[in-house]
């Protein structure tokens, strides 16, 4: 068997997947058992293989069983107080700032007066009122306020609007204190050189800022399928790192591999440090490494490499959209590009169609089972803005120092803007799915490796 520790992490992976998205742990295992059986029929391998799969994927499916049967269901709205530390960095907008918090332990008051204390690792969204505090990743804190439960199938379980904090205990260093610093810094004077929803869209591209967004825009560049490039992901940190490493080519490798892990480490703390970020940098690593030991890096085993590493430090991860949603997108890229065999391919506006193709069905299942809903436009949306993304990022960064590119810097970024506003005007921009949006997300990516199997096995 080829990479055997590949295919343990990713069978173990899609057991906690599937059987959160599926909310049912038998559910899962027999789709499973029959994705697994049509698969090693289709490639002709032995049993034990089969037998493999389905072992890993059940052992998946424990943690996942021991969530989902532990969480507490966290239904309507009412009083709170929370204990936990805050693992975002709040984000100002013009009324409240937004984190988000792990709990330690919770409570809800009764009608009684008593208060019902329970102890369990939840995320919440947590809103403070702006200018009232000055919080950091790191940060333990009390939080009373108002609860308002959300969706069951995101790690983030509710919203919380505080009334009132405490901080119980400072976790922040001078490192992150130094990146927390620059990244408000930074969004400050982006949304002084650009003004208006130019301003708020290129604030989130470059700090992960997303609170000075309209609700207009945020709507707009969802129906048009591109808002994952208004939120810090790994695009964004492999375009970073790209550049860093064009300033510092006429370093040796190992000088480079020393300059760029802490450069890697302040840009996961200055975007915020979401889950996609960290897998980001985690994989990165891996081939900054690879090359400063003149060794060749593997895609798909850099990807699975980040994945264990993430899953040791929080297994909850798994169940992160934003995770999700990365880790499938990248898989579907390294898995489905040596697919593209056609000479078309070859040239380099047929490698960006068969990229943002590959992105998109690798992710498919991921944003049908987390958002229940389906965007038709957002294949050709992504074909015509990614490859202009790193053109708009390069002018905006220009633009900073260099006065004489702001109009064109903002003519780009208010041509962003339009483009995906006229998509997500167009009829069918956004197609519900309902309550079923987990089952059709498993069956579309059990539909989606069987069809890679077969066509592994024609190409062999």
């Amino acid at each position: 068997m080829k990479r055997p520790l590949v295919f343990a992490v990713a069978t173990c992976t899609a057991g906690a997947v599937c059987g959160f998205y599926l909310q049912s742990v038998i559910a899962a295992l027999l789709i499973a058992t029959a994705v697994f059986g049509i698969g090693c029929f289709a490639l002709k391998k032995r049993f034990w293989i089969f037998l493999l799969a389905v072992g890993f994927f059940a052992a998946g499916l424990l943690p996942t069983a021991a969530y989902l049967y532990t969480r507490p269901q966290l239904l309507g709205n009412g009083p709170i107080y929370l204990e936990g530390e805050i693992v975002s960095i709040p984000r100002g907008g013009s009324e409240y700032d937004h984190a988000v918090l792990k709990s330690e332990k919770f409570g809800f008051k009764k009608i009684t007066g008593d208060t019902e204390e329970v102890s369990a690792p939840l995320y919440f969204n947590l809103y403070i009122k702006s200018g009232t505090t000055d919080y950091s990743i790191g940060d333990r804190i009390l939080v009373l306020g108002k609860f308002r439960s959300e969706d069951s199938r995101t790690r983030v379980c509710g919203t919380v609007t505080a009334e009132r904090t405490e901080l119980l205990e400072g976790g922040r260093n001078w490192f992150t204190e130094f990146a927390h610093n620059c990244s408000d810094k930074t969004s400050r004077f982006i949304l002084k050189r650009f003004p208006g929803q130019e301003g708020a869209v290129l604030n989130a591209i470059m700090t992960g800022d997303r609170s000075q967004l309209s609700k207009e825009t945020t709507e707009a560049f969802k129906r048009a399928g591109i808002s994952h490039l208004i939120a810090v992901s790994g695009m964004h940190i492999s375009l970073f790192l790209f550049l860093f490493t064009c300033l510092t080519f006429f370093f040796p490798r190992r000088w480079r591999l020393v300059l760029s892990l802490p450069v890697l480490g302040f840009l996961v703390v200055f975007t915020g440090a979401s889950p996609s970020v960290l897998r980001a940098a985690t994989m990165s690593s891996v081939f900054l490494v690879a090359d400063a030991l003149g060794r060749d890096s593997d895609g798909l085993t850099s990807l699975f490499f980040s994945g264990v590493v993430l899953m040791l430090l929080d297994f909850d991860v798994v169940y992160d959209v934003s995770f999700q949603l990365s880790f499938s997108a990248v898989l579907g890229l390294v898995l489905g590009m040596p697919l593209l065999t056609h000479p078309f391919f070859e040239r380099w506006y047929g490698k960006v169609i068969g990229a943002s193709v590959m992105a998109q069905l690798g992710s498919l299942p991921v944003a049908i089972g987390a958002f229940g809903t389906l965007y038709p436009y957002a294949l050709l949306t992504n074909v015509l803005v990614v490859p202009l993304f790193p053109i708009l990022v390069t002018v905006c960064l220009l633009a900073a120092p260099l006065a004489f590119l702001l109009p064109g810097a903002k003519g780009l970024l208010t041509g962003f803007i339009w483009l995906a506003t006229a998509v997500g005007k167009l009829p069918a921009a956004e197609v519900g799915i309902g309550a079923i949006s987990g089952e059709v997300a498993v069956f579309i990516g059990c539909g989606l490796a069987v069809a890679y199997l077969l066509l592994q096995r024609q190409k062999e």
